[in-house]
């Protein structure tokens, strides 16, 4: 739970770049201080010279502040305000989406949270940033743990491989999804496909090294 508030607290507040009335709300934040995550955080939406991009970080940031006090009904209501209020900040909106799932699988609501992921996917997979291809990569991964969980399996194979063919270059979701893929239900032509792509895709660090061994691996099983 700690990792998790810790994580969602980072994607709420991270940008491209960092907004002058937003410094001193991700200092709170990192600082997992809920009091002053409010209190900067209202600070901001009163501010009549604050950017769109600022309001909706200090919108966010006041769903982030109920969450780590544990009032999600109050944290959901107020990321739902974020993709009210702030429909053209992609960013934001995909990570109060994603916060909002995120709450909906730990209260063990798997349908709310596929729906919730569902409509991060369809509604800003068209934005190229890469914070934003992540939030969309991660719902995937997702909406497949929850089918996992209810025991569709057929259905949380597919959401993995949407994952791999859609956002092969967010290795931090790629490298969970791999070994969940059905690669066996598919064409040779089709698996190579995927794995080339995935291959070019993933960057060729250190880090990626036994991962990329694996793709391979499997590349010249398929070929």
């Amino acid at each position: 739970m700690k990792t998790f508030l810790i994580a969602l607290l980072v994607s709420m507040l991270m940008s491209v770049t960092v907004f002058a009335g937003v410094v001193e709300l991700n200092k709170a934040t990192a600082d997992k201080d809920p009091v002053a995550i409010k209190i900067e955080a209202e600070k901001i939406l009163n501010d009549s010279e604050a950017t769109i991009e600022d309001k909706a970080a200090a919108q966010g940031g006041l769903g982030a502040h109920y969450c780590l006090r544990k009032e999600y009904d109050k944290a959901i209501l107020e990321w739902q305000k974020v993709l009210d209020d702030y429909p053209s900040v992609a960013l934001r909106c995909a990570g109060a989406l994603n916060s909002i799932g995120w709450i909906q699988i730990m209260q063990k609501e798997y349908d709310k949270a596929i729906l919730t992921n569902q409509k991060l996917i369809a509604d800003y997979s068209y934005a190229p940033a890469d914070l934003v291809r992540f939030e969309c990569a991660r719902a995937y991964n997702r909406i497949g743990s929850c089918y996992d969980i209810q025991g569709e399996t057929e259905k949380a194979k597919t959401a993995y491989r949407k994952l791999l063919i859609e956002y092969p270059e967010q290795v931090r979701q790629t490298v969970k999804v791999f070994d969940k893929v059905d690669f066996a239900s598919m064409t040779n032509e089709e698996v190579v496909t995927i794995l080339e792509r995935l291959l070019r895709a993933t960057p060729s660090v250190a880090k990626n090294g036994a991962f990329l061994g694996r793709i391979k691996s499997d590349l010249e099983k398929f070929k």
